[in-house]
């Protein structure tokens, strides 16, 4: 899968570098990323292919509380006991598919039973996102975007919620469109989660003004004003084509959702005893031994 990855990205890097720094002088790269080779091959890199975001996808529902290094280095892994990431494949595994993928010891994947049914489960909603959007899995996220181009912060990262542009924790962009993940049943991917990818994909462009992927960065003037109100027209409009609660449709729940609320039982609430003494029930108290004597 790695190979297949870097063969991929070779002819955009090439594109990258044409008008990049020059090979014999150092390039400047973001600080924030921290190993140069991903930066330069992957991080920030526009990606339009459904079946390469859908790889991602998959691989972000198993970082949750975890290092992303931890969970990337684990891709391979992950392709050999998925169908290498074929998206109809994983949709049609069985319960006892992923009981054998966890019982495995040695397969090199996270053995979490939550995680494994939420990328199975996960699947099946892009399965039928894909079906439904008429870009498919890509179209549906560049949708989020004006213009579908990469969207550059105007301003540096700030921690306000629900902010357009952060590099840590969520913005209203990953807000808007976890919401609608988790409406057509997407589980263990939230909003800070999907910023995150955003900016690895490149649908958020997070390049530092001087990266060498980002050339025209330093020279762009653009007003932060236009841009938040073009960014708040799309995720109304949006919001505006995601059916009603009325009109929704029933979406599953994820199975280990289903499993936990199917095991729980009903708590019943204890009822208390009402104690009443012997005189006012009519019976004769008990004589002690030493009455009777």
């Amino acid at each position: 899968l790695a190979e297949a990855q870097r063969s991929s990205r070779t002819g955009r890097r090439a594109q990258m570098t044409s008008h990049g720094a020059p090979p014999g002088r150092a390039r400047r790269r973001c600080d924030m990323v921290g190993d140069d080779d991903y930066h330069d091959d992957i991080w920030g890199t526009p990606v339009r292919d459904s079946q390469e975001l859908f790889v991602a996808l998959c691989l972000l529902s198993q970082q949750g509380a975890l290092n992303f290094w931890s969970v990337w280095s684990k891709r391979d892994a992950y392709a050999k006991a998925f169908h290498n990431f074929d998206m109809a494949r994983i949709a049609r595994m069985s319960d006892k598919c992923l009981d054998r993928i966890l019982a495995a010891p040695t397969n090199g994947v996270i053995h979490h039973r939550g995680k494994l049914r939420a990328l199975r489960d996960n699947a099946r909603a892009f399965e039928r996102l894909h079906k439904e959007h008429p870009g498919g899995l890509a179209g549906f996220l560049w949708s989020y975007v004006p213009d579908g181009r990469p969207l550059c912060r105007t301003a540096t990262s700030t921690p306000r919620k629900r902010a357009l542009w952060t590099i840590d924790g969520g913005s209203c962009i990953s807000d808007a469109l976890a919401k609608a993940l988790r409406r057509r049943g997407v589980s263990h991917i939230g909003s800070t989660l999907l910023q995150a990818f955003l900016l690895q994909v490149g649908i958020l462009n997070g390049h530092a003004p001087g990266c060498w992927k980002n050339p025209e960065r330093p020279g762009r003037t653009t007003n932060s004003s236009a841009v938040m109100g073009a960014v708040r027209a799309i995720l109304s409009q949006r919001a505006a084509e995601e059916p009603s609660r009325a009109m929704r449709k029933k979406v599953p729940a994820p199975a280990c959702v289903a499993r936990r609320l199917k095991l729980t039982p009903l708590v019943q609430p204890r009822r208390k005893r009402r104690r009443t003494s012997q005189v006012s029930r009519g019976e004769r108290p008990a004589s002690t031994g030493s009455r009777g004597l």
